[in-house]
């Protein structure tokens, strides 16, 4: 008797626990499966997406309605987004004393605008939220392909201690100077987004750093065929100047503008070089 009696005395105590445990616990406000606690999580994780840049979802739609564009995304970490490989195309100018019109002594540099381009490349970009997604920080390396398309018949002369120029009697089909830098931009930018992806608007502006990498004259003529020329012609081995963006949704346009002169001093004329141009596509990662 004694043996059944503990028996049922262990079994009743066991049941007795629980119950307690299952009524008692969600009282208390300890259980996990709580339903408010559960609602409140899924509000911070939302309002976390909200807070991460949205460019991933902007490029997603946007490459969508371009099939032909699928490639074209952005990663995003954090408060960082990188960007890869860009390509920018504008149209090359130099100027003297904050004019386009280069004096008699000059004349012969004259370009022909509609064949002076300028072919960029971005290895990288990186932009960085300093205020919500509305400031931000971007930099990133990239290649300049400068040409410089002249219209008079001339030759630059290598080897020179001094910028040297000859007037040719070749009629020449084509003859230009090609320059190539590696740059660094650093541009503060300020977006303001629209009702849509698509129509958000952004301005930028700041400075670049550039180093020439290798310089050249091109030539083609009937009378000697296809001539090249390497050198760097007492070009400025590094140039800096400012850098100023527009951005409007997927469309964006640039200006450029050198504070140096492009030739080093006392070896060439004081010539400021600009560009203009208009930021074709960046395949994003």
């Amino acid at each position: 008797m004694s043996s059944i009696y503990i028996l049922n005395r262990t079994i009743t105590k066991s049941l007795l626990l629980f119950f307690l445990a299952f009524f008692l616990l969600p009282v208390t406000g300890i259980s996990q499966d709580d339903p408010d606690k559960k609602d409140e999580d899924r509000r911070e994780e939302k309002k976390k997406d909200r807070d991460r840049d949205d460019d991933w979802d902007w490029d997603n739609r946007w490459s969508h309605r371009n099939g032909n564009w699928n490639f074209r995304h952005r990663h995003s970490r954090g408060n960082v987004t990188t960007d890869f490989f860009g390509l920018d195309i504008g149209i090359n100018g130099y100027g003297f004393d904050g004019s386009l019109n280069l004096p008699n002594n000059l004349d012969n540099l004259e370009l022909n605008y509609g064949q002076s381009w300028e072919i960029t490349f971005h290895v990288v970009k990186q932009r960085v939220k300093l205020y919500k997604k509305a400031i931000r920080l971007v930099y990133g390396p990239e290649f300049n392909l400068k040409y410089y398309r002249f219209t008079n018949d001339i030759t630059l002369v290598p080897g020179q201690d001094e910028l040297t120029i000859i007037n040719d009697d070749i009629d020449y089909k084509r003859n230009r100077l090609r320059t190539t830098f590696i740059s660094l931009p650093l541009e503060l930018e300020f977006r303001a987004k629209g009702k849509h992806h698509h129509n958000a608007f952004a301005i930028s502006g700041g400075g670049y750093i550039g180093l020439l990498m290798s310089a050249g004259q091109k030539q083609k003529s009937d009378e000697f065929g296809v001539q090249k020329e390497r050198d760097d012609f007492n070009l400025n081995k590094f140039r800096y100047g400012l850098i100023g963006k527009i951005n409007v949704g997927h469309v964006g346009f640039y200006a450029k503008y050198a504070l140096n002169s492009m030739f080093k001093d006392g070896e060439g004329p004081e010539l400021h070089p600009f560009t203009i141009g208009v930021t074709l596509f960046t395949i994003r990662d």
